[in-house]
């Protein structure tokens, strides 16, 4: 016969080993793998994407964080080019800040390319922009980005647009007729 306290120390023990394994095993069930951290080449392009949410709806906010401090970029209108730096860009997103433009981009043929900490970032960028008078205007053009990786964030430093040169009717690239 075993006396009281064997019992009890055996009824411990074994409601501690069994609460063990159980909760070793619920343990193991809960635990999912995790998701491998996004490549470099994913974050520039989760970057490029929320710097153009940011520019389509003028959120200063955004646009200075994703920003390099020596921002540049350069546009061409009409005939001519201009250069335009972080201030001059916070500045026209600052006087346009209650009328967003309701444009969306969407990138194909994007290409990133890595060197340490900065990504150039090249693609074929197609807006969407709904108009006042109820419509929707569709441009295309290639795309350059220079990011630079600081403080473990990524931020913009150089953009470039270029509208898609359609080749000429008959000329070398010319679609068949």
């Amino acid at each position: 016969m075993l006396k009281p306290l064997c019992v009890t120390l055996y009824v411990t023990g074994f409601v501690l080993l069994y609460s063990g394994i159980t909760a070793g095993a619920a343990g193991q069930r809960r635990q999912t793998p995790a998701a491998p951290p996004p490549s470099v080449e994913q974050q520039v392009v989760q970057a490029s994407s929320e710097w153009a949410d940011a520019a389509s709806k003028n959120d200063v906010e955004a646009l200075d964080r994703l920003l390099a401090d020596d921002y540049v970029t350069i546009q061409q209108t009409g005939n001519s080019l201009g250069l335009i730096e972080k201030p001059v860009q916070l500045d026209s997103a600052r006087k346009a800040a209650g009328a967003p433009t309701k444009t969306t981009r969407a990138l194909s043929r994007v290409r990133v390319k890595v060197y340490g900490n900065v990504a150039i970032l090249t693609a074929l960028a197609s807006y969407e922009t709904q108009v006042a008078a109820g419509g929707v205007q569709r441009t295309q053009g290639f795309v350059s980005e220079v990011w630079v990786n600081t403080g473990g964030r990524w931020r913009l430093t150089h953009f470039q647009p270029t509208l898609q040169v359609v080749p000429r009717s008959g000329g070398p690239g010319a679609p068949a007729r």
